[in-house]
């Protein structure tokens, strides 16, 4: 902020413009999808809830965090079967990941090692590394397919792209793909196919459970963060997003987290953004190649085929390309238990 200001800018404005958010249109449609969301997310959080015996107004944001680990699928989400279980599903889609010269895995345990898993590229399209630190359970399966999203974008960019178009990173995009590849642990199909669940339905709860609230922890985001740059009584700020935070996920946030829980650079609008964008994607995909597009190699070859162009097109001009008016909330919203037209 302060940086900004040197430059004689704001900062929500300086974001606004050098990532074109369209800041205005995106709070709206966070709004939009808070309100939408509610009615789902709230039943699926209580009914979750009720199987530690616990209510709502009791529950903090560590309760939910640990629910949603599912220990109790740990047998399914075997540590040995990580890697075959991700390099099988890259081979359907026609992309031979533990052939990629350019992409290291390390998944290896390291007492000091970042719990934090982080895809980290190099050299584009060279040398791009997936870094996890295990931890067992679905979590590092949801870690690792998001990072496999992410490095499969840097890894097949065109080496003869300006060096603009292969090195700045549309976060938004970026992170697009990696939802992309997470989508596949909530398909009732694809868990039965490759993980041998034979009654995957609570699996899948926890699932949507956890995309409805990631999806609208994005969505609040979007909503604080203009809140934050535009404040500077920070005791304020940190009534204000406890509040925010608590009221709109249903678990108690404590205040002292309101700068913690803040990364620079407005990533909460990348992420819904990123939302909005692969729930288009995902429905293109179904409805021009199967209901099981990640079973195609030529859905592989048209993703790379998007890949190669780095970051040459935005989320709007991507959408556009896809036959969207441009960022579209609909497909995200309609995929809401209770649909919405």
């Amino acid at each position: 902020v302060e940086s900004a200001s040197k430059l004689g800018a704001d900062y929500l404005a300086l974001f606004d413009a050098t990532r074109g958010l369209q800041l205005a249109d995106l709070a709206q449609a966070a709004q939009r999808y808070l309100e939408l969301s509610a009615r789902p997310y709230f039943e699926a959080l209580d009914d979750l809830l009720t199987t530690i015996g616990m209510a709502r107004a009791d529950a903090w944001l560590c309760d939910l965090v640990w629910l949603l680990r599912g220990r109790q699928f740990d047998p399914a989400f075997r540590s040995r079967t990580l890697l075959p279980v991700l390099y099988r599903a890259a081979r359907e889609l026609g992309l031979d990941l533990e052939a990629q010269s350019a992409i290291a895995v390390d998944i290896e345990p390291r007492p000091l090692k970042s719990p934090r898993p982080f895809c980290a590229a190099l050299d584009v399209p060279h040398d791009v590394r997936m870094v996890l630190q295990p931890r067992g359970g679905r979590l590092d399966y949801l870690a690792l397919f998001h990072l496999a999203g992410q490095a499969e974008y840097f890894a097949n960019r065109d080496r003869t792209q300006p060096f603009a178009y292969r090195w700045v990173v549309d976060d938004g995009l970026l992170e697009s793909y990696g939802l992309l590849w997470t989508a596949l642990l909530r398909e009732p199909a694809w868990l039965a196919r490759y993980l041998e669940l034979e009654a995957p339905a609570d699996a899948v709860r926890i699932a949507h459970l956890e995309r409805l609230y990631v999806s609208r922890r994005a969505a609040v985001a979007v909503l604080w963060e203009l809140q934050l740059h535009r404040g500077d009584d920070y005791d304020r700020l940190a009534v204000q997003y406890a509040d925010l935070f608590t009221r709109e996920l249903g678990v108690e946030h404590a205040r002292e987290r309101f700068l913690v829980d803040t990364a620079d650079g407005l990533v909460g609008a990348q992420q819904f953004r990123a939302w909005i964008f692969e729930a288009q994607l995902r429905r293109y995909l179904q409805r021009e190649y199967d209901p099981e597009w990640y079973r195609l190699p030529r859905v592989g070859r048209f993703l790379r085929d998007l890949w190669r162009e780095g970051s040459k097109y935005s989320l709007e001009e991507l959408a556009r390309y896809l036959g969207y008016s441009g960022l579209d909330l609909r497909p995200l919203a309609e995929e809401l238990p209770a649909g919405v037209a």
